[in-house]
């Protein structure tokens, strides 16, 4: 295999193994939507349990995350960014949208991402990748615009709602990429993030006033909640090392694969059925995937260091 090649597969192995199993959560979601589980004490458990899985690791492996104010400032932006709001968004709308259908609007984040990363002159306009870029949003369309696109008492209002979701993941990637101390490393800022937006979810959940604890042990929520702690700690630490790998741009990318594996694995669980609209959509992310992932050039501003 050509080493530029080898190069350029690499970033997109690492998106399918990061996205591929994040696909699930919105099919968690819907179960434990389904099962009455109220979605703040959702959120907080998977994102507490997975808090405790990353803590695990770091002790075993001696590599705890620093503490200085400045690394504590990147874990509470990209917590806040990435993971208490847009979740929370993802929840509310889990049981009034199809679990495919909610995450066909994460393709605009990338479009949103690369729109941040020129501002601060961290990409410069690249023909390809904004036509890929332009390709998702088509995606996009494909399923807002035509009437029976979306399924049955599906509210657009809803689905735009749930746009909200990737407006606040670009924030995300581009703090990550932006602010981020070098020194640091994957483990590191995936550890403080969970643990950030953990801590953020805290005042929420109590000024709610609503919880939720297995009152009847393991049931399909109970066990929702363990898989989306497990995939979301997982995701995590692989968003900071495709973040340093190849860039936000390209992380944002991710958002691609994540709709194709969460209209699958809503297929697989939930038997869900789509429109050709939704299967137009789904091939033209798969070549906007190959467009937003060639490589482009960097101008020499470049993250804080």
């Amino acid at each position: 295999m050509a080493p530029g090649l080898g190069k350029r597969l690499l970033p997109i192995g690492l998106l399918f193994a990061a996205s591929g199993p994040y696909g699930a959560c919105f099919s968690m979601n819907r179960f434990a939507a389904e099962e009455g589980i109220p979605f703040l004490p959702y959120v907080f458990l998977y994102t507490a349990f997975g808090t405790v899985l990353l803590l695990a690791i770091c002790a075993i492996r001696r590599e705890w995350p620093r503490l200085t104010p400045r690394h504590i400032g990147v874990y509470c932006a990209i917590g806040a960014f990435g993971l208490a709001v847009p979740y929370c968004i993802f929840m509310i709308v889990a049981n009034r949208l199809p679990a495919g259908i909610v995450s066909i609007g994460l393709t605009l984040a990338p479009l949103l991402t690369y729109l941040w990363a020129m501002l601060l002159r961290m990409d410069r306009f690249n023909l390809i990748r904004v036509s890929g870029i332009i390709t998702g949003i088509v995606a996009v369309l494909l399923i807002l615009i035509p009437a029976g696109a979306l399924s049955e008492g599906a509210d657009p209002l809803w689905v735009l709602f749930a746009l909200l979701g990737p407006l606040s993941f670009s924030l995300a990637a581009i703090g990550a990429a932006y602010f981020q101390p070098k020194e640091t490393t994957a483990l590191e800022v995936g550890t403080g993030v969970m643990v950030a937006g953990t801590i953020m979810l805290v005042p929420i959940l109590l000024g709610v006033g609503d919880w939720w604890f297995f009152p009847q042990g393991l049931t399909m929520g109970g066990w929702a909640v363990i898989i989306s702690a497990v995939v979301n700690a997982y995701f995590f630490v692989m968003f900071q090392l495709i973040i340093r790998m190849a860039g936000p741009v390209v992380f944002s990318s991710n958002n691609f694969v994540t709709t194709l594996a969460s209209v699958v694995w809503g297929m697989i669980i939930f038997s869900e059925q789509h429109s050709g609209y939704v299967w137009g959509a789904i091939a033209l992310m798969c070549v906007g995937l190959f467009l937003v992932t060639r490589p482009a050039n960097r101008p020499a501003t470049a993250a804080a260091t």
